[in-house]
């Protein structure tokens, strides 16, 4: 089956509806998705917007959140409040608001407080079962976490500055496949004049680094790395995040 087809009758399906009208959209922050959403949701902007639409999105600048530090606005929803990708948003941004979540405990999460109709319909086995299919889709992909990026999701910005730079996946040969797949799936002409969003790029270099410098057992420049991982690249959202704070807890804890 397409894979946008196994997102959306597999996965996207299983999410029970919220009335969110009347809301401004202020929870509207740059998604986190996996490869195969990216290419879901951008082959919905295609189809979506007319090309003038869809490069003036692409090239407006980054803006960060005024109520959720670390965040930045989705660049696909209109200033009024609703997405201009609504049919095309991701998995995260269609449980955002259902209750279930809370049960999943994740860190630094934040939650709808306006309790809109429906969000306690959705329970967690279906949750499960949509992220189940989620990890099967990337296996099949061979999307996998791969040494020493551990690349499996990103923030949009980050997605579209990956995709819209090739020479990244140059740069780095464990990324090639990640590389190979979006070419197949997606045929998008970068926009004139459109700016790099993030430091996806300067990030996935000190990552690389990080492991050279674990591999000469250089402690005290790994711990200045992972501080840097951890607070100098703002727009990439949380990317490795998690495994920067699992590394500094062991060497820290050795």
């Amino acid at each position: 089956m397409d894979l946008e087809l196994r997102l959306q009758n597999e996965i996207y399906a299983l999410v029970t509806s919220l009335d969110c009208n009347g809301c401004p959209g202020d929870c509207c922050v740059s998604p986190t998705m996996t490869a195969p959403e990216f290419v879901y949701f951008m082959r919905n902007a295609v189809e979506s917007l007319s090309n003038h639409e869809l490069d003036e999105i692409l090239c407006a600048d980054i803006r960060f959140h005024a109520n959720y530090k670390g965040n930045t606005y989705c660049r696909f929803q209109l200033v009024a409040g609703p997405c201009n990708n609504y049919r095309g948003r991701a998995l995260a941004c269609r449980l955002f608001g259902h209750e279930v979540l809370r049960e999943y405990s994740i860190p630094d999460m934040e939650f709808c407080t306006r309790n809109p109709p429906g969000n306690t319909t959705l329970k967690s086995p279906v949750v499960d079962q949509m992220l189940q299919r989620i990890r099967e889709i990337l296996s099949v992909e061979k999307l996998n976490y791969e040494a020493p990026f551990f690349l499996q999701s990103l923030n949009l910005e980050s997605w579209l500055d990956f995709y819209f730079q090739p020479e990244i996946a140059l740069k780095h040969p464990a990324l090639q496949n990640l590389r190979n797949y979006l070419d197949r799936n997606l045929q998008i002409a970068k926009p004139q004049n459109m700016p790099e969003h993030t430091q996806i790029a300067q990030k996935l270099v000190q990552i690389e680094r990080l492991h050279e410098m674990i591999a000469a057992e250089e402690a005290e420049i790994v711990l200045d790395i992972l501080e840097s991982l951890l607070h100098d690249f703002p727009t990439c959202g949380s990317y490795y995040i998690d495994e920067a704070k699992q590394i500094k807890d062991i060497i820290l804890g050795n």
